[in-house]
């Protein structure tokens, strides 16, 4: 099956009839598609790095890059077409082997990133503040005899000063131009001789070590987000730009073209999944995914703990589940959250003493009250629940719509809808209690480096065996959970720098409330209205600046040219699949795009 089209035929000023050709034709832009017979040999180019990078350059006329995923065991393919004025034609099929699956035992690889990143980190290490500042003023001088984008700037520099991780305290900078780095490393001494650990400009950021750097006073903590957290688009630029880090999710998790494999899937304005089973998986695949993103960075975990749905999240990206593959096909052939606990409310309708056959309506919203407001207030509302508390002042109550609606008004508050939450954390999941402890139920294995995973009911340490983890989701589920006193236990035990692989940047927010006072970092990989890589630079600038492991190599890659394409891919003449041309001294029209789509969905696999 041919999964993606490369044509010159429409330009980039053309726009292609229907939704259907944005998802199947590659396009060249304007410029490009208008090099004459060199044109083909660009859309060939186009083609090659977008097969041996799992990433489609360009799916539509003004898109960014996005991931590549295809249908489950069938390979890439792509037909590279070019149709001539004078009715030259030629066409390509491009190809790749399905690689080996590594194993999940395995740590990922380290990351490169394809081109050039959108930002430079530059990190000066010293035992002292007054070597700081000459590492400053050194750098300063450095800047004027050198050019290039931020990422080469950053290369420059860390080769000719390569990191000192022994050293006692950094300053790191996060710079988007050249002009940002000077005006950045003229700020060092004002970020020196405050109080501040970060001092921010235009296209610039400086991060400092705390007096006592976290990285020697405690530990690098993972915070995987819970049901609502999912937002379109997320992580789209991060995974096209560092596209190895899909590779483990893609091998291991099934099929997901369904979840993430259309185009209008990673468009900003595209909806979340109405079944709340493609919510789960699609979220718990991108919490994986910013996980191998960050382990391929070299940001190692010592501990880790999700909220609600998170702790699934965690367990699945840190390795301790497995079979990734057997719980999308559980999850899709149950109907706990299609029947019980979501679509119909099954359990809360059995609760409420519906009608048989009744479908029980359901709402979740965040209130900002307390805990013991809440309490009071639906102490009389049978049907309403607190489901969990996220802050002093910040819970989520969850159940009749109706009866919401009642007591917001008559406590004037203001609710914020949530969607595609289910019902848990509360006593209706004790109807279905076996099927969902049957649900969680696989083997466990030791987490990816040695890292602790800590029970969400608990905050203490998950027990490694099928049964301890089974126990721990179903206990959270049946009871209220309480986000501050899960945080606490966490810095109790060591943590320190909290950082959110993602999708969102709810439990960064909330650690920072749980947390204010204390000595911490909380930092976010896929903040929603940020540019996502900014936010993995400042998450390996504020690692090193409070001396915990990062990998800037990694980061900021190799020369462009340095990259070379798998020998799996293989190139092949498409003579047997050309397309008919158009009459000579005629210009195709966008049209033809789909006539092509037709021809190729009939090839043989």
């Amino acid at each position: 099956q041919i999964h993606v089209i490369c044509s010159d035929e429409i330009t980039g000023e053309n726009t292609p009839e229907r939704e259907q050709d944005r998802q199947e034709t590659l396009l060249l832009p304007p410029a490009m598609a208008r090099g004459g017979c060199a044109s083909f040999m660009l859309s060939l180019l186009q083609a090659v790095t977008s097969v041996s990078r799992d990433i489609i350059p360009s799916p539509g006329t003004t898109d960014h890059p996005m991931p590549w995923i295809k249908p489950e065991n069938q390979p890439a393919r792509i037909l590279v077409e070019r149709s001539g004025r004078l009715g030259d034609c030629g066409a390509m099929v491009i190809s790749r082997a399905q690689l080996a699956e590594q194993s999940l035992a395995q740590m990922p690889a380290e990351l490169k990133p394809l081109g050039e990143p959108s930002w430079g980190v530059i990190a000066l290490e010293a035992d002292d503040v007054l070597t700081l500042l000459d590492e400053s003023r050194r750098l300063q001088s450095w800047i004027p005899e050198h050019e290039g984008s931020p990422g080469q700037l950053a290369r420059q520099w860390l080769r000719g000063h390569p990191r000192d991780e022994s050293a006692a305290r950094a300053v790191t900078i996060v710079f988007g131009s050249r002009q940002a780095l000077l005006e950045a490393a003229r700020s060092v001494p004002t970020l020196l001789d405050g109080s501040a650990l970060q001092l921010s400009g235009p296209l610039w950021q400086l991060h400092r070590s705390s007096e006592t750097p976290l990285g020697f006073s405690g530990d690098v903590t993972f915070l995987y987000p819970g049901s609502g957290s999912l937002f379109p688009a997320a992580g789209r630029e991060l995974f096209t730009r560092y596209p190895g880090s899909l590779k483990s999710t893609l091998e291991h998790s099934g099929d997901l073209y369904p979840l993430l494999g259309s185009p209008q899937r990673w468009q900003s304005s595209a909806a979340i999944p109405n079944d709340p089973r493609d919510s789960i998986l699609t979220q718990v695949s991108l919490g994986c995914i910013g996980t191998d993103l960050l382990l391929g960075c070299g940001i190692i975990p010592r501990r880790a703990a999700g909220h609600s749905l998170g702790e699934t999240t965690m367990l699945f990206a840190l390795r301790a589940w497995r079979d990734r593959r057997g719980m999308q096909q559980r999850l899709q052939q149950d109907d706990l959250f299609t029947r019980w606990l979501s679509g119909e409310h099954h359990a809360a309708a059995c609760a409420w003493n519906l009608p048989s056959g009744s479908v029980a309506r359901w709402q979740v919203a965040v209130i900002n009250v307390s805990e013991e407001e809440v309490l009071q207030a639906i102490s009389g509302s049978s049907r309403l629940y607190l489901l969990v508390v996220n802050a002093d002042r910040e819970t989520v109550v969850g159940g009749d719509p109706q009866q919401m609606d009642q007591v917001a008004r008559s406590n004037n508050w203001t609710i914020l809808p949530l969607e595609g939450v289910t019902a848990v954390h509360c006593d209706l999941v004790d109807q279905v209690s076996s099927l969902y402890r049957d649900l969680h139920l696989w083997p466990v294995h030791e987490p990816i480096a040695g890292a602790i995973l800590h029970s969400s009911a608990t905050g203490e340490p998950l027990p490694i065996d099928p049964d301890g983890v089974a126990d721990s989701l179903l206990q959270q589920a049946r009871q209220r959970f309480h986000f501050p006193r899960l945080i606490h236990s966490l810095w109790q035990a060591g943590g320190r720098i909290f950082i959110e692989p993602g999708p969102g940047a709810s439990c960064s927010r909330l650690t920072r409330k749980a947390l204010s006072g204390l000595p911490h970092r909380t930092l976010a990989l896929c903040y929603r209205g940020e540019d996502s890589e900014l936010s993995l630079a400042r998450i390996l600038a504020v690692c090193i600046a409070e001396r915990a492991p990062a990998n800037l190599t990694a980061f900021l890659g190799t020369n462009p040219s340095d990259e070379t394409s798998p020998e799996e891919i293989e190139i092949r003449d498409g003579a047997d699949q050309i397309i008919v041309s158009p009459l000579p001294g005629l210009v195709p029209g966008p049209g033809s795009a789909h006539r092509i789509a037709k021809i190729t969905a009939a090839l043989d696999p």
